[in-house]
């Protein structure tokens, strides 16, 4: 997603598609057999590729991870226990971790039966030291059970930061609701504000 003015005129100039436009994206998209880009002029630009050598062309045009940028570093608890989810701290722990390097922007808890974090989305543009203060945040017990990547928020594939050595996710962890946070609750499409039914500030 690009928000950058420049940066999404760099990718205005491709050529349209045979697809028609959409509520959302009135606009037909943009780009060819192995790229899409959809424009919102109210909002950001959407792009997407389906080989490495389109990913290499939208990188010659945009600099996707620009510095100083937004990123976004995930973390992940995987195949607790009842046991181990009873140690698991809340949200508001990992916010004052956080001070100063990021914001924790949402979270879904560990089963409806345990409101602790089970997976934390940061907010930040030092993704190493974000990183660093869930680690040492984190109970020690469960290092071997945490997942931590860092993405650019411009780029949806994560760079794996401290694996996890555990199975993914339980059924339970699936079904756990979402927290978003009020501090930093993201601009929301109508089908986004439908969507909060599902969830609990």
């Amino acid at each position: 997603m690009l928000e950058d003015e420049s940066d999404r005129a760099a990718l205005l100039g491709l050529s349209p598609l045979p697809v028609p436009g959409q509520p959302y994206y009135p606009c037909s998209p943009l780009g060819d057999a192995e790229t899409m880009v959809r424009d919102d002029e109210n909002w950001a630009t959407m792009w997407m590729t389906a080989t490495d050598q389109a990913f290499d062309v939208i990188a010659s045009l945009v600099d996707l991870d620009p510095p100083g940028g937004e990123h976004r570093v995930t973390l992940v608890f995987v195949g607790l226990t009842p046991d181990e989810q009873s140690i698991l701290p809340d949200g508001d722990h990992y916010q004052s971790a956080l001070q100063g390097v990021g914001h924790l922007g949402s979270y879904r808890w560990a089963s409806r039966t345990c409101s602790a974090p089970v997976e934390l989305w940061v907010e930040t543009q030092d993704p190493q030291a974000a990183a660093s203060a869930l680690l040492a945040a984190a109970p020690q017990p469960l290092l071997d059970a945490m997942h931590i990547t860092s993405q650019p928020c411009r780029v949806s594939t994560p760079i794996v930061i401290h694996p996890a050595q555990r199975p993914a996710t339980t059924p339970d962890d699936e079904k756990a609701p979402i927290v978003i946070r009020p501090a930093q609750r993201p601009a929301t499409t109508p089908d986004d504000e439908k969507a909060d039914d599902d969830r609990t500030d």
